[in-house]
């Protein structure tokens, strides 16, 4: 996993609402980010990660395509070692199941972008 001197290196963002994904992926990249991958549904993410392996997931758990973004973690948890640094976005943080929750940070909706950046690169420091 490659970083950057800021300590964020590949970012993938998994968020199907657009505004938010590129406001998200603007915070990311203003905080050093080396790299961010944008992806609106679980089938692009899945893919995404097997084609290269994030530093930084940041998981919508309520896609589209998906109402358990969450289970993406568990993917990664399995693909990845170490684990990628994770990230829950969700504007229902109760409904991550705990075993899962207790893999990265969760942050509801709405948050700041700014401030999700921030976290992202608090975890990545702590590493």
């Amino acid at each position: 996993m490659a970083k950057t001197e800021s300590g964020l290196g590949t970012v993938l963002l998994v968020e199907d609402d657009t505004v938010l994904a590129i406001s998200l992926a603007e915070a990311f990249m203003d905080a050093g980010a080396e790299n961010v991958r944008t992806c609106a549904r679980a089938d692009e993410a899945v893919a995404a990660m097997a084609e290269q392996s994030p530093d930084l997931l940041v998981l919508d758990c309520a896609l589209s395509d998906s109402d358990d973004g969450w289970g993406l973690a568990e993917i990664a948890s399995h693909l990845f070692n170490p684990t990628p640094q994770i990230i829950f976005s969700t504007g229902s943080p109760q409904r991550i199941p705990a075993h899962l929750a207790r893999l990265g940070k969760v942050i509801a909706k709405p948050c700041d972008p700014k401030a999700l950046a921030e976290a992202g690169m608090a975890m990545i420091a702590k590493r």
